[in-house]
């Protein structure tokens, strides 16, 4: 390190050799003067490299005083290469000019001052000869060319932000010409700058925006700067693109204006995400459901028009205070929990909870909650979505009560779309049906129909299309096994949230029994109809008979009377349910006591003495309850029609009655004695034959014949004997 040279200068000695006169001397103290009046930095050294003059202003740039004819070479206190490599003074231009013998112009280099800073400058050392030509030293003018770097370095600044920009960053002149064109233009507008400079500006602009280019030339004559024109241009490929553009005005250096800066940024995303806030902004305000935001700290920050319908409260109102307004103090444990999962980044969904309106009511909600991020990716809240579930709830309960119904059901309900295709199906279904819902669900409902009612389906179909309901409609449908079944179908519309009919639901009853239940009721009441007369003739006979034997009045209202009751009896034993006298089933009957008490009002007590009118012979054989009553049935008409026709319409007339068993069949053969005289086969079957035949070959599984001789009716029957225990 150089030591500090004192601040005492002195002219460089003038030789003792030489004479200078007193005008020489005047005219160096002159140029002495000269030199220190500069404002650059002047010194010399003498051939041997020393100092031996030097100007303030040369003090002032080394940050000191050299000691002069000592110091050597230059008076800096270091110097530095142009790229901060130090640098020897004897390297220095001013060395190096001296050694060589020649002028150096504008070397660069840096000098550093005691106080540790750095002062740039430019060399121009020029050798000094005497007139011999003979090296007597060196004179060196340094530049400080600070503000210089400064410059250059603010304008590599500059560049460096103008090549980085994301921004399209692009001059004119006056004449819409372009000058410069940066990379993030090219990125912009597609065109490299080789295809755009010297070009008009107008290349990038539609024809229907030119107007703009005159307008926005105009103004920046007039000193003005456009802040954010929003427009549209047009890329290289012919596309257009919306973009913000700032324009200022760019003078020389003597503050004229000279052409136009243009800074373009591509607003098309921030246009979709200005109508994507403005979509959303409006589907929060427009949602029937409450949107609200808060804070990590459960604070309210936002509140749409749903939330105010759903809490009664209005934004006013809310917004800054606790989200814990809104919640019953039993659910405050359920808050913490909810900021807790968001802040790690969780979504919650569903969540069905109750929440407090402003009027103190509770009410059920399903509420979705969602973090809240800001631009950095940070959790700086949550956003919740609560919706009224207060119908739901009514609407799933009542829906779980019908299902529970559908489900329980006897009946058969099935629903099916407009299409004919099986939609639901319950255990009803199931049970009349024999399907299962897995093997016809997604099938046709014509899995059910027989072919010969195929023709039913499309007129169902179509009263249901124009809304109408079918109410109680019998038909027949076709079970799994192939088996036909009597139902009464009740069709209904299916109507979605709109109103419009989409499907049908279907209750099918099975009518089978019921059916059965018609037809023997209405048996019944042919049957009774018919015994009643049979019983209005049977009395009549009775009378009529009790009269040819009865002595007295008396006598014959006894007999009457008691052929009555033996009647009554009879008729008792023809009842379907047989009961006895406490109201219980009757055990089996015996056929032998069966037919007795049938026929105990057809006899005559007069004449039981002498011949009777039946002879009953055969086995003791049971008869169940339901075979006794058809049995009884089948004795009694034939009586009847014995006492109307046959035997026991003549005095004298009498009935043989014999069965056997044989090959687990019961053979009865019915005999008439005595009778009037048969010609022949009867021309018709009255109700009673007709009854017996339906009777013993229907219920019974039997056979019946009629053998029509002149001497009197011969009728044989066989049952199995297993249908007579039943």
């Amino acid at each position: 390190m150089r030591p500090m040279m004192r601040p005492a200068r002195r002219l460089p000695p003038v030789p003792a050799a030489t004479r200078i006169d007193t005008a020489s001397r005047d005219s160096e103290l002159q140029f002495r003067q000269l030199l220190e009046a500069l404002p650059a930095a002047v010194y010399t050294i003498d051939a041997e490299g020393r100092i031996t003059f030097f100007n303030e202003a040369a003090a002032d740039l080394w940050g000191c005083r050299p000691e002069l004819g000592k110091s050597e070479w230059c008076g800096s206190w270091r110097l530095y290469w142009p790229d901060g490599r130090p640098m020897r003074h004897d390297e220095c231009p001013m060395a190096v000019a001296l050694k060589e013998g020649r002028q150096i112009r504008g070397a660069e280099a840096a000098a550093e001052r005691p106080d540790g800073t750095r002062v740039p400058f430019l060399a121009y050392p020029t050798p000094l000869r005497d007139r011999s030509g003979a090296l007597t030293g060196a004179v060196n003018t340094l530049i400080d060319i600070t503000e210089r770097k400064r410059n250059e370095e603010f304008e590599q600044h500059l560049v460096t932000i103008v090549e980085s920009s994301d921004d399209a960053i692009l001059s004119e002149d006056l004449d819409g010409i372009i000058k410069t064109w940066n990379p993030g233009a090219k990125r912009l507008f597609g065109y490299t700058a080789e295809e755009v400079i010297g070009k008009p500006i107008t290349l990038l602009i539609p024809i229907d925006c030119h107007r703009e280019e005159f307008d926005i030339l105009s103004r920046i004559r007039r000193g003005e700067c456009i802040d954010h024109y929003e427009t549209v241009r047009r890329r290289k490929d012919g596309s257009l693109i919306e973009i913000s553009v700032t324009v200022s005005p760019i003078k020389n250096a003597e503050g004229r204006i000279i052409g136009a800066s243009k800074i373009a940024r591509d607003i098309t995303e921030r246009r979709r995400t200005e109508q994507l806030t403005r979509r959303l902004a409006s589907i929060v305000d427009s949602s029937d459901d409450a949107i609200v935001s808060k804070d990590l700290d459960g604070i309210i920050k936002t509140w749409n028009p749903g939330a105010e319908r759903l809490f009664g409260y209005t934004a006013e109102e809310v917004i800054g205070k606790p989200i814990t307004l809104l919640i019953p103090i039993d659910r405050h444990g359920e808050e913490p929990d909810i900021l807790s999962r968001i802040q790690r980044g969780e979504c919650i969904d569903h969540y069905e909870t109750v929440r407090r309106r402003k009027d103190g009511s509770l009410i059920e909600i399903s509420v979705t909650v969602s973090p809240i991020k800001n631009a950095d990716g940070r959790i700086i809240g949550a956003s919740k979505i609560a919706r009224d579930i207060t119908e739901r709830r009514c609407t799933e309960q009542l829906t779980q009560r019908l299902a529970s119904i559908v489900d329980s059901s006897d009946d058969a309900i099935v629903s099916k779309d407009l299409d004919g295709v099986i939609k639901t199906w319950n255990p009803g279904a199931e049970r009349l049906f024999g399907y299962t819902a897995e093997e016809v669900i997604g099938k046709p409902i014509t899995l059910l129909i027989p072919i010969d009612r195929h023709d039913e389906e499309p007129d169902i179909l179509s009263r249901i299309q124009s809304g109408e309901r079918i109410d109680h409609y019998e038909t027949v449908r076709r079970r799994k096994d192939g088996s036909l079944v009597e139902i009464s179908l009740t069709v209904s519309p299916i109507k979605n949230a709109e109103g419009a009919v989409v499907g049908a639901s279907k209750t099918a009853r099975d009518i089978t029994e019921r059916r059965r239940a018609q037809e023997q009721q209405n048996l019944l009441v042919r049957e009774m109809s018919h015994r009643v007369n049979n019983l209005f003739a049977v009395t009549s006979g009775l009378v009529t008979l009790s009269a040819r034997s009865a002595r007295t009045p008396a006598d014959m209202a006894e007999v009457v009377r008691d052929r009555l009751c033996a009647l009554a009896r009879a008729h008792g034993l023809t009842r379907p349910g047989l009961i006895d006298g406490d109201g219980k089933p009757c055990q089996d009957t015996i056929l032998h006591a069966l037919v007795q008490t049938i026929l105990a009002p057809y006899v005559d007590p007069e004449r039981v003495k002498d011949h009777g009118f039946f002879i009953i012979t055969g086995p003791c054989l049971p008869i169940g309850g339901n075979a006794a009553t058809s049995l009884a049935l089948v004795m009694h008409e034939l009586a009847t029609n014995a006492a109307k026709y046959g035997a026991l319409s003549s005095f004298g007339g009498y009935i043989h009655i014999d069965w056997s068993v044989k090959k687990d069949e019961l053979l009865l053969t019915w005999k008439e004695h005595g009778g009037p005289s048969l010609d022949g086969q009867a021309k018709h079957e009255g109700f009673g034959s007709s009854l017996v035949r339906r009777l013993v070959t229907g219920q019974f599984g039997g056979q019946l014949s009629y053998d029509w001789k002149p001497k009197g009716l011969i009728i044989r029957l066989s049952v199995p004997v297993e249908r007579l225990a039943m």
